[in-house]
């Protein structure tokens, strides 16, 4: 499947969003965070031949890849839960050493794909 719009893209931009948060580094952490988790997302349902646009098409893309490789599907899995707090749980702190985690597990998602 051809995109215009590679997730690579957002990754690379959040690494950058993280790097300079000084401002206000729990946005920063907040926003990099999603950023993460949907270059991973993308990537990974595109590597799946996944063209299901629906909301539950987040799911469906991890339990295509708990048969094939249970490592890559646990971590899409984690990073989503990591971008769910950092987007719906405002009230708790989501400090950089999150977003961190969220970079790590992108950068392995994305190693591990074709």
């Amino acid at each position: 499947m051809q995109n215009r719009f590679d997730g690579n893209g957002f990754v690379k931009i959040a690494s950058e969003i993280l790097s300079c948060a000084q401002a206000d580094p729990e946005s920063a952490a907040r926003t990099a965070a999603g950023r993460f988790y949907y270059g991973a997302f993308l990537r990974a349902r595109d590597a799946a031949n996944i063209t299901d646009t629906s909301g539950g098409v987040h799911d469906s893309v991890i339990r295509a890849y708990a048969a094939k490789n249970s490592t890559l599907s646990n971590r899409l899995n984690e990073l989503r839960k990591l971008r769910n707090a950092a987007d719906y749980h405002i009230n708790t702190p989501f400090p950089a050493i999150h977003a961190r985690r969220c970079q790590t597990l992108a950068k392995k998602i994305l190693a591990a794909l074709p």
